[in-house]
């Protein structure tokens, strides 16, 4: 005979056979061996849920189906409990797999979300802002490149050299400026050659008296050591030979001509 802790009142008086102590203590131990999987599994599932909403679901459901015939193999079917076991395992096991890729892809998203610069180049004649030739946009993630858009209008029709400069000096307007963005002393080059300034973006097209930039570069930066932020963007009055020219001035300005819109490129 034994007895059996009451919540308040100390101890029961009616005494409880073998049997029926036996089968107190296999349902006591069943409940915490319940709460020692199924607390886990709802935590992963609810953490998988987050990415994998119908997968969760499946292995959700599988792992409710198992904890069901597992319980049944405890009070009444002990062989019921092998297949109860082998399916509650399974699902947990797979749910675990996808709350850990879930974790990974929610650091991965906030990464992102953290480390994302933008900047602007307001277009004018002299720097100014008292002209407005339009305005180019920079966008970039930490880690992959800049994405440079933009509208211009003003200028005339033909290929016109773009190039970030040094400085966002506008004191003498456009002219002082320095020269292309070249923290590494190469010669300029186009845009995808192996040897090039890091300010060298290429030629804009402009058509009808506009022009739509859309470029995507591996070498200008928004962040660190040789970021762009708080230097200056031209462009100008002629086409940008990308150092093909075979003098001098083409391995350094490409021979673009003189400089008709500028702005300093300010994170926003």
């Amino acid at each position: 005979m034994f007895g059996v802790p009451d919540t308040g009142n100390g101890w029961f008086s009616q005494k409880l056979s073998y049997q029926e102590w036996f089968n107190f203590s296999i349902a006591r131990r069943q409940y915490l061996n319940t709460l020692e999987v199924v607390t886990p599994a709802i935590a992963w599932l609810l953490i998988a849920g987050l990415y994998y909403p119908w997968t969760s679901f499946v292995f959700g459901c599988m792992f409710l189906v198992a904890r069901t015939l597992y319980s049944i193999g405890y009070m009444k079917t002990p062989k019921a409990r092998i297949p109860g076991q082998i399916l509650s395992m399974t699902s947990i096991c797979c749910l675990l797999i996808f709350a850990i890729i879930s974790i990974f892809k929610m650091v991965d998203d906030m990464s992102s979300a953290a480390t994302f610069h933008t900047a602007v180049c307001q277009l004018s004649a002299d720097g100014s802002g008292a002209t407005n030739f339009g305005s180019i946009k920079f966008e970039q993630v930490e880690g992959e490149y800049v994405q440079i858009s933009g509208e211009i209008e003003g200028l005339v029709d033909g290929l016109h050299g773009f190039h970030v400069h040094t400085s966002s000096d506008f004191s003498n307007g456009c002219a002082s400026t320095g020269g292309h963005y070249n923290p590494f002393g190469l010669n300029h080059g186009a845009p995808d050659a192996a040897e090039r300034h890091v300010g060298d973006l290429g030629n804009v097209q402009v058509s009808g008296g506009k022009a739509t930039v859309a470029k995507v570069d591996s070498q200008v930066q928004l962040y660190g050591e040789t970021s762009v932020v708080g230097r200056a963007c031209l462009l100008h009055a002629g086409q940008d030979d990308l150092g093909q020219g075979g003098d001098a001035g083409s391995l350094s300005t490409g021979n673009a001509g003189s400089r008709v819109a500028c702005g300093k490129i300010t994170l926003i």
